[in-house]
């Protein structure tokens, strides 16, 4: 879901420069044609729906507008907890469970500290 000004359609008449007069609208896609050029949200089912729950929380929403914290906290609250809770690894042992759970951790980590650089800049010190 985006809200944000409709790109040009080939179909439109020839605009030479884009004055930002445009007013941003809602519009639905799948993420394949649309940019993201502010900010948009995106839904996420967990699990098969159950229409006897009203509210069956299964349902994961999440705004997006900056792709590299988009994806930390994807992976830190979403993802992470998902994959350590789940029993469906087919065939991997539980070494290869345990191997697979580190290594996320360790990208999360390395994913947190790049957002942090990039936001706070990168302190460089003299060395003595």
């Amino acid at each position: 879901v985006h809200y944000q000004p409709k790109d040009l359609q080939e179909s439109e008449p020839f605009v030479k420069e884009w004055k930002g007069d445009r007013k941003p609208e809602l519009s639905v896609s799948y993420g394949d044609t649309t940019p993201i050029k502010s900010r948009c949200c995106y839904f996420l089912r967990k699990d098969k729906v159950d229409s006897s729950i009203s509210n069956d929380a299964s349902l994961y929403y999440q705004e997006m507008c900056e792709p590299l914290e988009t994806l930390r906290q994807q992976m830190t609250t979403l993802y992470r907890p998902l994959f350590a809770a789940s029993d469906e690894w087919g065939h991997a042992t539980e070494q290869q469970k345990a191997d697979f759970m580190e290594a996320t951790d360790k990208w999360i980590q390395t994913l947190t500290s790049a957002v942090e650089s990039l936001k706070d800049g990168l302190e460089l010190r003299r060395v003595s």
